[in-house]
């Protein structure tokens, strides 16, 4: 494939054209050519040397492993093609999206269904909505009705009725939300294990789930049964609030830390925090990801844990740097400012210069000025 003045067309080895230059562009199938031909797409068999699928498409999407070909005209409608056959299937379909092993989910008049490879309808087209598809005649999605949520099978049968606002998976669970309050179906047997009478659920497992009500989270099981009392205060992350103190959790909502500290404070960002500093009256540490004690920064006003092995401190609106691990003093507290720029290069500033901070073989701070 090759193109010349904005135009594409096939040579061969020898340089030979064998496509003429008069195509917008070519895509590759595994078997044919679809080809762009004056703003139009159709497929092309290079080796018949003939148009399978006429370009008269807006887009042409290619399914060889389900054996079809979906071709949107300009009204939106899809044609959908039998790719050994080309005859068309259907073409009253505004999307047909393969579902694999023989099912497709497709739109009409901006409502879903389910049909099989010959467009045999096996789900009616009445909803507006189909998520967590499960691919197999046997299994379910989350589908929508005149404005609610509910589960149906690939055979039609209402595992879950359409009484719900919004229907979602945690873990092995289906946490379903009526009126601004969820609760929980169970997966296996498609009932309402937990009426929808909390503010917010998150699951860990089907025996550890937080629910939150009154402002406060406790812990229940799958069916209901309450674990731990409505004591617990999400802040932030990891971080969890029981009565007037702070702790630390992980993302599987295991505590890591007891709720002991007067303010916990991440000191990373985004997802993945990987160390927090607290406070627990006159004492201030760092801690690991895992809630472990790293270093006392008792000293200190504030710190910020570097990538390497140095902490950045300061007190008196002076900065210095301690190591990770020992909290001895790598960098004195003289310094107007520390930080690392974008590029993991340490800058100091000085009396009003700039310098670039690097350790000698004895970890020891060398300042090159910054021009």
């Amino acid at each position: 494939m090759a193109s010349t003045n904005g135009s594409y067309g096939i040579i061969n080895q020898e340089g030979k054209e064998v496509l003429p230059f008069i195509y917008d562009n070519i895509y590759a199938d595994d078997e044919f050519l679809i080809l762009k031909y004056n703003g139009k797409k159709g497929v092309y068999d290079f080796e018949q040397k003939k148009w399978l699928i006429p370009a008269k498409y807006s887009e042409v999407y290619t399914y060889n492993t389900s054996g079809y070909f979906m071709a949107k005209k300009e009204n939106e409608k899809i044609d959908w093609y039998d790719r050994t056959t080309l005859t068309i299937i259907d073409s009253t379909y505004s999307s047909v999206e393969n579902l694999s092993q023989g099912y497709f989910l497709v739109t009409k008049n901006d409502l879903k269904g389910i049909v099989d490879t010959k467009n045999n309808i096996v789900v009616p087209i009445i909803y507006q909505e189909f998520s967590g598809s499960y691919y197999s005649s046997s299994s379910f999605s989350i589908a929508k009705k005149n404005g609610k949520y509910g589960i149906v099978t690939y055979d039609n049968r209402v595992l879950v009725d359409f009484i719900y606002d919004k229907i979602s998976t945690q873990s092995d669970l289906f946490v379903v939300q009526k009126n601004n309050l969820y609760g929980i179906v169970d997966r296996l047997t498609f009932k309402e294990t937990t009426p929808c009478i909390y503010k917010d659920i998150q699951i860990y497992n089907s025996q550890r789930i937080f629910a939150k009500k009154n402002d406060l989270y406790g812990i229940i099981k799958y069916d209901g049964t309450l674990v731990e009392e409505f004591t617990y205060d999400f802040s932030t992350g990891k971080i969890y609030k029981k009565g007037n103190k702070y702790g630390l959790m992980n993302y599987n909502y295991d505590l890591i830390t007891y709720a002991v500290y007067d303010e916990i404070k991440s000191m990373g960002d985004g997802y993945y925090n990987n160390y927090y500093q607290t406070l627990k009256g006159k004492e201030k540490v760092i801690l690991d990801s895992k809630g472990k004690f790293l270093v006392d920064i008792s000293a200190y006003d504030d710190a910020t844990v570097t990538k390497d092995q140095e902490i950045i401190v300061t007190k008196n609106k002076k900065y210095g740097m301690i190591e990770k691990k020992s909290g001895n003093v790598l960098v004195p507290l003289q310094y107007d400012l520390i930080v690392y720029d974008s590029k993991g290069t340490c800058i100091v500033f000085d009396k009003g210069l700039y310098y670039e901070m690097t350790f000698d073989g004895e970890n020891k701070p060398v300042l090159s000025p910054i021009n």
